[in-house]
């Protein structure tokens, strides 16, 4: 009797064993796993979606005791520090700062940011997380020195604005420190951050991706993560182009999951819309019929009591 297929070659030697092995050895990596996680369906309107795959390898990579975040906005990028960490099961302390009032560049905005956020984050990530409605400048009190590992900056993008920010809270940062900054490949007129990266580069080791308005990393810290460190010192153009290249990759794809995640909320909630309107068209109808038929039986009514008078007399 022929044997099944998969039992066909047990008989591999051990160098073809091996050489199995070793050829998935890359697909069995643990530390690709972070490039295959999904972020939790969230505000979908953020420029920072591209760059989330990137949130989730960093955090595993350098697992950092301390996250701070400046300028977390509808909380697209803070949400992916916090997912990774809890999924990683890092210890860490994390804190979104802002004003949650919004600016020139991104627009004004109520309440209902914050709030929305705060929805879908206490419950979650509560536990280690907080949310922390200030300008910069003020929460600066509430982190102690050289406590922080990972801060993020992602405030007001003028040129002043984010070395100010940076200046502030340097002191903050641990021997670990490690800084990103959002939108270092923007080129609109008001839009500094790219200046600033370019001046940071002269007194840090750092890289930068270029896709999602760009997004550069600097390492600040006496003893920085292995990992930050490693991808800082590439300079070999082939290697820098490939990280870049696959970063960017997966990034769109988390960009078009976002958009048809938000056209599918849009689509339902147009069609909520519609029901609505029926059910109301159809509620209305009703009660205009119902008003009708009991116009004509107060009519008939009237009428019979009418006639019927002679009779009572």
């Amino acid at each position: 009797m022929t044997k099944p297929d998969f039992q066909m070659r047990a008989d591999l030697s051990p160098r073809e064993a091996v050489a199995g092995h070793d050829a998935l050895a890359p697909l069995l990596d643990p530390a690709i796993g972070p490039l295959f996680r999904q972020p939790l369906p969230g505000e979908a309107d953020s420029a920072w979606h591209g760059h989330v795959p990137f949130a989730f390898w960093l955090v595993e990579a350098i697992r950092p005791r301390s996250i701070v975040e400046l300028g977390a906005h509808r909380g697209v990028s803070y949400l992916a520090f916090c997912q990774a960490v809890e999924e990683a099961g890092i210890e860490a302390r994390c804190m979104a700062v802002d004003t949650w009032q919004g600016d020139p560049q991104a627009g004004f905005y109520g309440d209902e940011a914050l709030e929305t956020l705060r929805a879908f984050h206490d419950p979650r990530y509560g536990h280690f997380s907080k949310l922390r409605r200030a300008t910069f400048a003020a929460a600066l009190d509430a982190v102690a020195d050289g406590s922080v590992d990972l801060l993020h900056i992602d405030g007001f993008h003028g040129h002043e604005a984010v070395r100010a920010d940076f200046t502030g809270w340097l002191p903050k940062l641990s021997g670990r420190g490690v800084v990103i900054l959002h939108g270092t490949n923007e080129h609109r007129p008001g839009f500094g951050v790219r200046r600033f990266m370019q001046e940071l580069r002269e007194a840090y080791p750092a890289f930068e991706f270029l896709h999602a308005h760009g997004l550069g990393l600097v390492t600040v810290g006496s003893d920085p993560p292995a990992a930050a460190a490693a991808l800082c010192r590439l300079r070999d153009p082939g290697q820098v182009a490939l990280v870049r290249d696959r970063f960017a990759a997966l990034g769109a794809i988390q960009e078009r999951l976002a958009l048809a995640e938000a056209s599918a909320a849009a689509a339902a909630a147009r069609i909520a819309e519609v029901q609505a309107a029926a059910l109301g068209a159809v509620q209305d109808a009703l009660a205009s019929r119902d008003a009708a038929a009991d116009r004509a039986a107060a009519i008939e009514a009237s009428l019979a009591w009418r006639l019927s008078g002679p009779a009572r007399r």
